[in-house]
């Protein structure tokens, strides 16, 4: 009745946790004789009426109590004599049945009692939490953060440091705010919902992003950069959603190529790798200026711009650049051991390369053909310029290109292949000196060209180049003129 008319009193606080279903008898003598006091003429006959249900618990429960199972619950050692001076006195009849065993026998008016631990609880209550004492019982797991959440706490440092906020928009979505952000997706709709306007779970975390873009540009605060490390909730084929770990950038005032560079950071701070894929447009997005971030056949992440109509329906009247990372999927990928490399002793040298592409070539194919092809002597790409290749191409990066920071003017390859050569020259001019100095050098030159031709015609992961054609040249001249100055002569066949 307490709960139900919401009154309390201190009748209510003491016996809400039940009632000693025994106690009968002792309250009906109890009555009797207060009610003696004012009817002195009272007659009380023998006899009662007792009536009990099968829910009415057993008069006596006795568990057994183990005297080992208090040390280790309460971190200090109690003799079987002070357990049993500490329980008998509040109504735990105690006896001692074998070594280490105690059959405590629990009192009808405790309900709440009916196990070891609520024993052991009482002997801490009246032994006194005061003497337990402080000492904290040691652990065999060491504690520590799993690489999953290294990486996360990597990804979070490196954002910001870029300078970027972290914000926290709600999960929860209302009618319409899909469709708003460009998006048509099912949602799974919430049964009993805090807000009633925001009644759905949010499949994407790029509504909620957006919405607080457009709220700091109605408060003059046009260049917002925010990320969200949140959980989305798209519904699938289980009774539970499919629940997965994302992270979503917003850079409002920057274009595509801002987040393109930003999540080669964190695909370098993470060793992870993904191909921006331009052939499908993300719903929302802008169809020129946007890609998949694909890993094999898996979708882990969209980059680029948010469509114009998007931004029109948001009020943000400059462009916004999106990058969305599925966490779940890329957190887990821990790299191996990063090997060290050797630092050149020389300077850098800048190199700078033009090349004109049609409008459907993405800046993404031609900045990957060029590191395959400089391999390990590329210090560093940037993509830059476009110069009358059409209006609006679909990149995300120039597509004219300037490849910068050559590792110095690697003079080890140059100084190996014209010393590889050096022996054969001198071979050669010494079974041919004879007949012509010519002829050793152009043998020479041929098998070079021979093995550069073989190089780019299978793929073993060397690289032909015509500057190795031109050392191996140099290096067969040289040893043809060591040969003639050594007065080598060809060997006589017999």
């Amino acid at each position: 009745s307490a709960a139900h008319l919401g009154l309390r009193s201190e009748a209510s606080a003491r016996f809400e946790r039940g009632v000693d279903p025994y106690g009968c008898d002792a309250a009906v003598a109890r009555f009797a004789d207060v009610l003696r006091l004012t009817c002195p003429d009272l007659v009380v006959h023998d006899g009662m009426v007792d009536a009990r249900g099968s829910s009415c618990p057993p008069a006596q429960r006795t568990i057994p109590l183990r005297v080992t199972q208090v040390p280790r619950v309460l971190g200090i050692t109690l003799p079987a004599q002070t357990i049993a001076g500490i329980l008998d006195p509040i109504g735990f009849t105690t006896t001692p049945v074998s070594d280490g065993v105690i059959d405590v026998e629990l009192p009808s008016w405790r309900p709440d009692c009916d196990g070891e631990i609520d024993v052991i609880e009482e002997l801490a209550r009246h032994h006194g939490y005061d003497r337990i004492g402080r000492a904290v019982p040691k652990s065999t797991v060491h504690g520590g953060l799993s690489p999953v959440q290294q990486r996360r706490r990597l990804v979070r440092e490196v954002l910001l440091g870029q300078g970027i906020s972290e914000a926290m928009p709600s999960p929860f979505l209302g009618s319409g705010d899909l469709a708003r952000a460009g998006l048509d997706q099912p949602v799974i709709k919430v049964a009993n919902p805090l807000v009633a306007e925001h009644f759905a779970l949010r499949p994407t975390l790029r509504p909620g992003l957006l919405a607080a873009v457009s709220y700091n540009a109605s408060h003059r605060r046009a260049d917002a950069a925010l990320f969200e490390i949140g959980h989305i909730y798209p519904p699938g084929g289980l009774p539970l959603p499919d629940e997965r770990e994302m992270l979503g950038v917003v850079l409002a005032g920057r274009e595509a190529p801002a987040v393109v560079a930003l999540w080669r950071e964190l695909a370098d701070v993470l060793g992870v790798g993904a191909r921006l894929e331009q052939d499908r447009v993300p719903d929302g997005m802008h169809p020129t200026r946007s890609a998949l971030l694909t890993n094999g056949r898996q979708v882990v992440g969209v980059v680029g711009e948010v469509h114009p109509d998007v931004l029109d329906a948001y009020g943000i009247s400059q462009r916004v650049a999106v990058l969305e990372l599925d966490l779940t999927a890329l957190l887990p990928r821990v790299p191996g051991p990063v090997a060290a490399k050797a630092i050149s002793r020389y300077p850098s040298s800048d190199v700078d390369l033009a090349f004109v592409t049609t409008d459907d070539i993405p800046a993404e194919r031609l900045d990957k053909a060029l590191r395959q092809a400089a391999a390990k002597l590329l210090a560093e790409l940037t993509l830059f310029g476009t110069q009358g290749l059409g209006a609006d191409p679909r990149l995300l990066l120039d597509p004219v290109a300037g490849a910068r920071g050559w590792a110095g003017i690697a003079w080890r390859p140059v100084v190996d292949n014209v010393t590889l050569f050096v022996p054969l020259g001198a071979a050669l001019a010494a079974f041919w000196h004879r007949r012509s100095l010519l002829l050793p050098f152009v043998v020479a030159v041929a098998v070079s060209v021979g093995v550069e031709t073989f190089q780019w015609a299978v793929p073993s992961g060397r690289i032909a180049n015509s500057a190795d054609v031109l050392a191996n040249a140099a290096g067969a001249l040289l040893g043809v003129l060591l040969a003639v100055a050594a007065g080598v002569r060809p060997v006589r066949r017999r």
